[in-house]
């Protein structure tokens, strides 16, 4: 149940783009649900939300407990991983990195891993 609440929460999200921010550099979401379903599918996922909610009741369900700061410094140790893994060294599978565009990359991939670890040091350093 909790993967059908992370999901009408993406569509509730998906419906109000304006209400994001943020915006994405990477990823540009195309706004073309139609607005004649909009109404509708708020309410559908009202009925959903209202549904969860019931079973939790009924059945007594827990609410999990999730720490931020150990889940934010999880989702950053995986990012700071793929990282390196974007360095020049190791991007044979998509084969060679021009000789010019080595050093460039190395260097940007490096910032990039460097500002999400200090990041991640500001998280677990305040534990």
């Amino acid at each position: 149940m909790r993967a059908v609440e992370d999901a009408v929460i993406e569509i509730e999200r998906a419906l109000d783009p304006a209400a994001q921010a943020p915006r994405r550099v990477m990823t540009e979401y195309q706004n073309d649900l139609p607005d004649s379903a909009r109404c509708a599918m708020r309410a559908k996922l009202g009925e959903i939300r209202a549904e969860i909610q019931d079973a939790k009741d009924c059945y007594d369900l827990y609410a999990d407990t999730v720490s931020n700061r150990r889940r934010l410094s999880t989702k950053l140790s995986i990012l700071a991983i793929d990282l390196t893994d974007c360095r020049p060294a190791y991007m044979r599978g998509y084969g060679e990195v021009p000789d010019e565009e080595r050093q460039p990359l190395d260097e940007r991939m490096s910032r990039l891993e460097a500002m999400v670890n200090a990041l991640n040091r500001m998280l677990t350093s305040h534990e």
